[in-house]
């Protein structure tokens, strides 16, 4: 982690964490993936003050894939199988963009700040595995419901100090 703390213009912090989840299975003799392994999560937060009462932030996460948990294979673009090893099929990447602004009104004894905020402002479809639909037996074709997590969203706010 790397980390910059001012108050005055440009503070922030940057962070990555290699990381490695397995699990062993003492009856079937097997080593895979935990479901919560995930390799590469990062996180980027930049704050810009460009006025004593006005200031822009941004922050940035990655995470990469998290196993789909269980013997799948992908078959195709859309298309999941059964497999032979688990836990060896993942999400895409989380990729998120967040932007906020804030503009404070200080008085004698008291603070007033506005907020705006737009969370994943680039729009990115990041998945999660909703629901285990079924599988077709001859085929071992397994039927699974991924969605997205969400869309753009704008947020407001106001915080009053006393």
């Amino acid at each position: 982690m790397l980390q910059r703390r001012s108050a005055n213009r440009i503070s922030g912090w940057l962070s990555y964490t290699l990381g490695f989840a397995r699990q062993r299975d003492g009856i079937e003799q097997t080593r895979f993936w935990s479901n919560e392994d995930q390799r590469h999560p990062a996180n980027v937060y930049l704050n810009y003050r460009w006025t004593p009462s006005l200031s822009l932030s941004g922050r940035w996460v990655y995470g990469s894939g998290q196993p789909l948990a269980g013997f799948l294979r992908r078959g195709g673009t859309d298309r999941y199988f059964f497999s032979d090893l688990r836990n060896e099929l993942r999400l895409p990447a989380y990729k998120r963009l967040d932007v906020r602004v804030n503009k404070s009104f200080t008085y004698d004894r008291w603070k007033l700040t506005f907020s705006g905020e737009v969370v994943n402002a680039l729009n990115r479809e990041n998945l999660r595995l909703t629901s285990f639909d079924g599988v077709n037996t001859r085929t071992g074709e397994a039927f699974l419901t991924l969605e997205r997590v969400f869309p753009i969203v704008p947020v407001g706010g106001i915080t009053f100090e006393f």
